[in-house]
């Protein structure tokens, strides 16, 4: 039986690199389906589920380097 006492972790888990990131194939979706599992602390359970999460309109890799690590000065 999950308890919410036993979700890892406790206490909010955080890191500068905890973003997700999903991509899509098809340039056209409005959304795509998510996948996810969760695991409880000393329990051999698993319990999963999927989503639907809208798209956002395409951005060119290029672009987004560009604004991540060259100045505009």
């Amino acid at each position: 039986m999950l308890t919410p006492e036993s979700f890892r972790p406790n206490a909010p888990w955080t890191s500068d690199h905890d973003d997700y990131v999903i991509t899509a194939r098809d340039t056209q979706a409005s959304s795509v389906r998510v996948s996810w599992k969760l695991t409880e602390d000393c329990n051999d359970a698993v319990t999963s589920g999927e989503l639907q999460v809208p798209t956002e309109p395409p951005i060119d890799a290029a672009d987004l380097f560009k604004a991540a690590f060259l100045s505009t000065d």
